[in-house]
């Protein structure tokens, strides 16, 4: 439809002159534009706002108008263009605001309706793992945040801060509210002016009280609330409504308010970005481009220190150098899966202090759930988060067989993509800081494949804490890489999941947490930060 011809018709319709034929044209352009559809109820809203006379609350009205307007039902709408005029000549606002609300809508109409003039109520600030452009305008109602992979900030100007995590649906509704049709948020107001932000969702609603709490809808549009601080109003479809504080947590489908959680699972969701970081990243790095007696130098810079050589290692006792492999660059290495790994004395990185792995891997389509394990590994398997490894996931209880994980000690995080198709990959696993200096296993950890952040198929919580040195003194081995972290005595019969079957090439540790840009850097050029 015409713009011009669209704004006419709000104008009329929000002084009562509109008739039922003109009712009916604006009714079918609101159904082929969603975004006049929403921009039109929000528009009724403030004109109810201006009537001192008229007690609903504008934006629960506004969004009556809007499922109104959506409805396809020849029947319904038939009703709806005849009520439409009548009910808005019945309410032409009184004659207190003929002259100062009739100027007002028009303006509105003009200035919310008119292509090419949206009214911006957020910005997108940040994102992690995902080709959202940052540079684009600011975010208008209407505007959905489609997000597969990844991390999203939004901030709206009302001083509400929402982080959605991929993959999720989430649409700008308002000034203070979204939709979220899928996928998982988390929400914080940090300004007055944002208290009583709303997050809708298929199977119901969610009124911020001066709070921080998470959302999630599932595939059949059922939602769950955790209220994370502060204090939270949800209302389900038919109406009923209830008040949760901090820690309470309730699941939510059509059926209404159904049932009440144990309590809030603060680690269900990721509360914030990774935060930048301006620190020149220490390393260290083994190419297996050159190996010497099976020993590979470490070509990193500084975290080594000087004992990062990697040196070849079997039980079989065999004086026998390490297969080579071409690799993605230059040579790489071939491990058999039965007696032999790497190790270096390098003993790996501390406590919770931020670090990224980065490497390339290829996976055998056959190999099995005994051949997974240990990558590269460090750390105490002795505690809870305490040890640090890197796997293909064999463990069937605690994720996908075959997929990338990190297991830290009774805590894992395992991603979605089967890595076993025989083919080089480059794979990334960060784990970033926290300020209280207590980083977990399902906030802090982010995968990548192929430069692509991977979302997690399955996480046990735990706090990561890596310990370099064991409970009656120091460990007695630094970093392996093809050998399991929990495999220590190679006369123990029958001890599943030894060593690592598959080819490396190109390990790289950081001892700061690098971004998407600076790991798919590192894989198109080979070049460490």
């Amino acid at each position: 439809m015409n713009p011009n011809r669209i704004e006419e018709l709000a104008a009329k319709a929000t002084q009562g002159e509109l008739t039922s034929e003109e009712a009916g044209e604006l009714l079918a352009a609101c159904r082929a534009d969603p975004r006049l559809r929403r921009r039109l109820a929000l528009l009724c809203g403030v004109d109810r706002l201006i009537a001192l006379s008229l007690k609903e609350h504008a934006d629960r009205f506004s969004e009556q108008v809007e499922q109104r307007l959506a409805c396809e039902e020849p029947a319904a709408a038939e009703v709806f263009t005849e009520r439409v005029a009548a009910r808005l000549r019945r309410e032409r606002l009184v004659r207190w605001c003929a002259g100062l609300g009739g100027i007002a809508a028009l303006l509105a109409a003009a200035f919310l309706l008119a292509p090419g003039n949206p009214v911006p109520v957020a910005t997108l600030t940040r994102s992690v793992g995902t080709r959202l452009d940052l540079s684009a305008d600011g975010l208008v109602p209407g505007r959905h945040l489609v997000v597969e992979t990844g991390l999203v900030e939004v901030s709206y100007e009302a001083g509400v801060r929402v982080v959605v995590e991929g993959p999720a649906d989430y649409e700008i509704t308002g000034a203070k509210g979204g939709y979220l049709h899928r996928g998982r948020l988390v929400a914080e107001v940090f300004d007055s002016r944002g208290q009583g932000f709303t997050v809708d969702g298929p199977s119901g609603r969610l009124v911020d009280l001066g709070t921080k709490f998470g959302v999630s809808v599932a595939a059949n549009g059922g939602m769950e609330v955790h209220v994370l601080k502060g204090v939270v109003k949800a209302e389900g479809k038919d109406g009923k409504t209830t008040r949760l504080v901090e820690n309470q947590a309730l699941r939510i489908s059509g059926d209404g308010l159904n049932s009440a959680l144990p309590q809030a699972d603060a680690e269900a969701f990721v509360t914030a970005l990774p935060p930048v970081s301006d620190s020149e990243p220490r390393s260290v790095r083994w190419t297996f481009d050159e190996i010497s007696n099976g020993s590979v130098p470490d070509s990193g810079r500084e975290l080594g220190g000087g004992i990062a050589t990697a040196e070849f290692r079997s039980f079989a006792g065999l004086a026998r150098e390490p297969e080579r492999v071409p690799g993605p660059y230059g040579s790489a290495v071939r491990f058999d899966g039965r007696d032999s790994w790497f190790e270096s004395r390098f003993k790996g990185i501390a406590g919770p202090t931020p670090r990224t792995v980065a490497f390339w891997m290829r996976v055998p389509k056959d190999v099995t759930t005994q051949e997974g394990y240990g990558i590269v590994s460090w750390g105490d398997v002795s505690g809870g988060g305490t040890a640090w490894q890197i796997s293909v996931n064999p463990i069937r209880e605690e994720g996908p067989i075959g997929r990338l994980r990190v297991g830290t000690g009774r805590g894992w995080v395992v991603g979605t993509t089967d890595l076993r198709d025989d083919r080089w990959h480059h794979y990334a696993v960060v784990l970033y800081g926290d300020p209280a200096g207590k980083p977990n296993t399902s906030t802090h950890i982010l995968l990548y494949v192929d430069g692509v952040m991977e979302p997690a198929a399955r996480k046990a919580v735990r706090d990561i804490d890596t310990r370099i040195t064991g409970a009656t003194g120091t460990l007695d081995h630094g970093i392996w890489m093809g050998r399991n972290l929990a495999f220590h005595d190679p006369k123990v019969p029958g001890y599943d999941g030894k060593f690592f079957r598959g080819d490396l090439d190109e390990m790289v540790i950081c001892d700061t947490a690098l971004s998407q840009d600076q790991i798919k850097s590192l894989m198109s050029h080979n070049t460490t930060p």
